[in-house]
C-alpha cells in the first residue's frame, strides 16, 4: 500500500470537517450533526436530553468530560472510525486475494465518495456503523477462509458493535448472524462442533449478561420478543418525516398483497434513489452520479458470480447475500432518499470490494482452504524436507 492514498482521504476528508466547523454546515449532514452533538452537551450539562438513551451520544458525553466540549472532538472521533473502516478494508481486500493497485483503487472509490466524505467528517454515526459492519463480515470471512482463529471472535465484536449504534440491526442479526455462522464453517461436521463450542462456552460465561445488554439497547428487539415485530417494522417509516425526497410508497406486512406489491418498488428506491424523474435540486444531480456507480457496481458484482466457481462462487455469492440482508434490512424502515443516503453507507464499502474483486484484466485469485488432513500432509511434507536438507 501507498501512504498517499491514506493522505488523500485524510486531507479531503478534514478540510471538510474545517468547511463544516469554521465556514458553513456541509449540505445533509449540517443538522444531524448537530443534533448530537447538543444531545452530548445537555446530557454533560443539563443531565438529561431526548437523546441521553442513545448509545452514540452517551459515548460523545464520555469523550467530552475528558476532553472538553467540542464539534471539532466529535469529528475527530469519526475520523478516527473511518481510519479503523480503512484498516479492516484492506485487511479483507487482501484476505480475497486484491492487487494493491486494485486495493488503493478501492480505498479512494470508497473514501472519497462525497456522500462518505461528508458523513465522515462530522459527528454522525454512520461511519462507526459501517466499521462495525466491516468487522462482522470480515470475521465471517476469516473464518470460511483460515478456520478457526480470530474470525470468530470479529463476528461477535462486530455483532455487539452494530447493536451498540443502532438498535435497529438486531433485526439483521437475527437473520445475518446464523447465516454467517452456518457458512463461514462450510457445514464441516468439525467445523461446526468447534464451532459450537466455543458459541457454548460463551454463552454458558456470559449469555445472560449479552442477552439483557442487547434488550436494553435494542427496543426493535424487544418488540420481536415481545411478538410485535411485524407492526414494528410495518409502522417505523410511516413515523419518518415527510420531505421533498419521500419514495411516496412505504413497505406493507399487514397483508401478502400489500408486501408483494410494496417490498420490489421499495427496495429498487432504497438501493439506488435519486432517479431521474426524482431529481428536484443540484445535490439531488450528485446523488444520482452516486446511484450509477453503485448499479455499475453490483451488476459487476452479479456477473463476477456468475462467471466464477467454486469457493470462489460460494464466497462472492455469500458476500451479495449479506449486502443485500443489510440493505433490505434498512430499506423496510426507509421512506425517503435523504434517509437512504445515510444508510445506505452503512454497507457502502462492502460493495466496493464486490464490484472491484476480480475484474478484467487481473490475475485469477485463488482461495485455498486445506482441510485437516491436508495441513497435516503439507506439515509432514516440509518436515520431510527438513530432514532431507539436514540428515543429521
Amino acid at each position: 500500500m501507498q501512504p498517499w492514498v491514506f493522505v488523500v482521504i485524510f486531507l479531503v476528508q478534514q478540510a471538510a470537517t474545517i468547511i463544516h466547523l469554521y465556514v458553513y454546515f456541509l449540505p445533509v449532514v449540517g443538522a444531524d450533526s448537530d443534533a448530537f452533538h447538543y444531545g452530548a452537551y445537555f446530557l454533560l450539562n443539563k443531565g438529561s436530553t431526548p437523546l441521553e438513551n442513545t448509545p452514540y451520544v452517551q459515548m460523545l458525553g464520555f469523550f467530552y468530560s475528558l476532553f472538553g466540549i467540542s464539534k471539532g472532538i466529535g469529528c475527530q472521533l469519526t475520523h478516527l472510525a473511518f481510519g479503523f473502516c480503512a484498516v479492516l478494508f484492506v485487511e479483507m481486500t487482501s484476505l480475497l486475494g486484491f492487487s494493491r493497485q486494485r486495493i488503493q483503487a478501492g480505498l479512494l472509490i470508497f473514501g472519497l465518495l462525497p456522500s462518505c466524505a461528508l458523513h465522515a467528517a462530522v459527528t454522525m454515526r454512520e461511519t462507526y456503523q459501517a466499521a462495525g459492519f466491516l468487522l462482522f463480515v470480515y470475521g465471517a470471512l476469516r473464518l470460511r477462509i483460515k478456520g478457526m482463529d480470530i474470525g470468530f471472535f470479529s463476528i461477535g465484536l462486530g455483532a455487539l458493535w452494530l447493536i451498540f449504534f443502532h438498535k435497529g440491526f438486531a433485526l439483521f442479526l437475527l437473520l445475518a448472524l446464523p447465516l454467517s455462522l452456518t457458512w463461514a464453517t462450510g457445514t464441516r461436521i468439525n467445523r461446526m462442533l468447534a464451532t459450537g463450542a466455543v458459541v457454548f462456552v460463551v454463552l454458558f460465561l456470559f449469555g445472560d449478561n449479552l442477552w439483557q445488554l442487547m434488550l436494553e439497547k435494542s427496543y426493535s428487539l424487544q418488540v420481536i420478543v415481545e411478538g410485535q415485530g411485524i407492526e414494528y417494522i410495518d409502522n417505523y417509516a410511516d413515523q419518518v418525516e415527510r420531505g421533498r425526497s419521500d419514495f411516496d410508497v412505504n413497505l406493507k406486512l399487514n397483508s401478502f398483497y400489500g408486501f408483494i406489491s410494496t417490498a420490489p418498488v421499495v427496495f429498487i428506491y432504497y438501493l439506488f434513489s435519486p432517479l431521474p424523474w426524482q431529481i428536484g435540486s443540484s445535490l439531488d444531480i450528485e446523488g444520482f452520479a452516486e446511484s450509477l456507480l453503485r448499479m455499475y457496481l453490483l451488476l459487476k458484482s452479479l456477473v463476477f458470480i456468475r462467471k466464477s466457481s467454486g469457493e470462489e462462487r460460494k464466497i462472492r455469492t455469500f458476500l451479495v447475500v449479506i449486502f443485500l440482508l443489510m440493505e433490505s434490512t434498512w430499506a423496510a424502515g426507509t421512506s425517503n432518499w435523504g434517509t437512504a443516503v445515510r444508510h445506505r453507507l452503512v454497507a457502502w464499502p462492502l460493495l466496493v470490494v464486490m464490484g472491484l474483486w476480480q475484474s478484467e484484466g487481473q490475475a485469477e485469485v485463488k482461495i485455498k482452504t486445506l482441510t485437516k488432513r491436508q495441513k497435516m500432509r503439507e506439515i509432514r511434507k516440509r518436515h520431510r524436507e527438513k530432514l532431507s536438507v539436514n540428515p543429521d
